[in-house]
């Protein structure tokens, strides 16, 4: 199987993919969008995503979803609440969902947190454990515990990353792999109009999921950047493939929205690599996926 970036050339920000007890692909993104894949190549749409009994002030907005699954559950977490989503105003939060398919329904859970400028959720489980990840202006992590289908944080680790500039760093993903915790995240404006710097893929890694977090050194951890065909990458997930392959999805900028993108991670000198830091534009061989 080979490809072509984009993979799904509708709007597809914010991307989260999860493998679903019938050995298909979830991708959930922002605006509602749910995609269905057997191979992470070719994606259809699934029906727009939701929560059952959620309230209007966890729905008013939802944007950037993750789906995780934790024991036997599914766990869907979400950004939501009012106001402007530029400020820190107290009015945005993190909340949860819980359903036994990666396809859903879910059910309304409650908020995770309200702490700091709570956006993009990422659930990690490591040795059945499962942590919280999440970012704006920062990354933060905490510990999760599930009581029936009621999931709630255990502690609040010190931030983890911060940026101490015109720019948020979001959309936190952990990726465990050769003994290391690597922390992928997204740097910069998502948009042209903000001006730099650009949205941008960087990374950290720790030998403990709660870190510290080290870049590779102080000024180049950027491991993937746009280009003139594909504008501000970022916001990513990492998939394995039955071949023990790592993927990189995200979305980057193709037109006037945030397509579908799909590239292969390589390991060079204990950290991922990623083409030539660029997404890449030519045909490449796919994912193994045996179905």
């Amino acid at each position: 199987m080979r490809y072509t970036n984009p993979v799904y050339e509708g709007h597809a920000a914010d991307p989260t993919v999860v493998k679903g007890l019938d050995g298909t692909y979830y991708l959930y993104a922002t605006g509602n969008v749910r995609l269905r894949s057997a191979d992470l190549v070719h994606w259809s749409d699934a029906g727009q995503w939701g929560v059952k009994g959620a309230p209007a002030a966890a729905t008013s907005v939802m944007w950037a979803p993750d789906v995780a699954r934790v024991g036997d559950l599914f766990v869907f977490s979400w950004s939501g609440g009012t106001g402007d989503r530029s400020k820190d105003d107290g009015s945005k939060a993190l909340y949860y969902a819980t359903g036994p398919h990666a396809a859903g329904p879910f059910e309304f859970g409650g908020k995770l947190t309200g702490f700091g400028f709570p956006i993009d959720s990422k659930i990690f489980v490591d040795g059945g454990t499962p942590y919280l990840f999440w970012g704006g202006g920062a990354i933060y992590v905490a510990g999760l515990e599930l009581h029936g289908t009621e999931v709630g944080l255990t502690s609040r680790e010190p931030q983890l990353l911060h940026r101490n500039v015109d720019a948020t760093i979001e959309g936190p993903w952990v990726h465990k792999h050769g003994g290391w915790y690597y922390l992928f995240y997204s740097y910069g404006h998502w948009d042209k109009a903000s001006g730099p710097p650009e949205y941008q893929v960087q990374i950290s890694r720790s030998r403990q999921v709660t870190g510290p977090y080290t870049p590779p050194h102080q000024e180049a951890d950027t491991i993937l950047r746009g280009d003139d065909r594909f504008w501000g990458p970022g916001h990513n997930c990492v998939v394995t493939d039955d071949a023990g392959q790592d993927w990189i999805v995200y979305h980057a900028w193709h037109g006037d929205r945030r397509a579908l993108m799909l590239d292969r991670i390589r390991y060079a000198d204990g950290w991922p690599v990623i083409n030539d830091g660029h997404p890449s534009s030519t045909e490449q061989p796919g994912p193994v996926v045996r179905g």
